[in-house]
């Protein structure tokens, strides 16, 4: 969901109605999927990689797989999906230069470690920002990681967007698929809703820093 002048999100043009639906449903993530899954009640579930843990720890008589997430076309596309950066560590501005020289080297343990970045594979799912254990084979031995590792280059983050991005975008699934809106309605009400929210956000996009932006038409 790309943001015209990067600070407006928008939906698209008409040809990007399937992918819009998708991200709509994709919304419905939430603290019941895991239930869900396990009652039969839906076949398959978008979560984070720590849905695993979730899955093991309560759930662990369930036999499932997992897969990237899907593309409407064969070719390569801007970008496959978005990743988690709001999980990102980052040090205050505000502590002492010595709380921050310790929160440095604290960052560059999470993120430089061997062991540590090998426990949040197992634990949570999250993929090597170390290039060095990006090919490591017990790391991609891992099937979330083996789906992940193909695409990861191709992940994109928007950046901290507010959070009527989401909620907007739940609206519209439950509009279309519960109340019977058509689509080009139910989108265009939550384009007008993120219009009106972010109406006076000093939000800016971050997408300008991914690596294959220019791509973008």
């Amino acid at each position: 969901m790309l943001v015209e002048s990067l600070r407006r999100h928008h939906f698209g043009g008409i040809a990007a109605v399937p992918f819009r639906l998708l991200y709509a449903c994709l919304l419905q993530s939430g603290a019941s999927l895991a239930s869900l899954f396990r009652n039969g009640q839906t076949a398959m579930i978008y979560a984070w990689g720590h849905m695993e843990g979730t899955m093991k720890e309560k759930y662990p008589d369930i036999d499932y797989g997992v897969f990237a997430t899907p593309t409407f076309t064969k070719g390569t596309p801007f970008a496959y999906d978005r990743y988690n950066g709001e999980s990102t560590p980052g040090v205050n501005k505000n502590q002492s230069k010595e709380q921050q020289a310790v929160a440095q080297d604290f960052i560059k343990y999470l993120l430089a470690n061997d062991d540590s970045i090998r426990e949040a594979v197992t634990e949570l799912n999250s993929f090597p920002a170390k290039v060095t254990l990006q090919d490591d084979k017990e790391i991609l031995a891992e099937p979330v990681m083996a789906a992940i590792q193909p695409r990861v280059k191709r992940l994109i983050w928007p950046g901290p967007a507010p959070s009527t991005v989401e909620s907007s975008g739940t609206i519209a699934f439950q509009n279309v698929f519960q109340n019977g809106m058509s689509i080009d309605k139910a989108l265009k009400e939550a384009q007008n809703q993120m219009d009106a929210d972010m109406k006076n956000s000093d939000f800016v996009s971050l997408e300008n820093k991914y690596a294959f932006f220019d791509e973008h038409k």
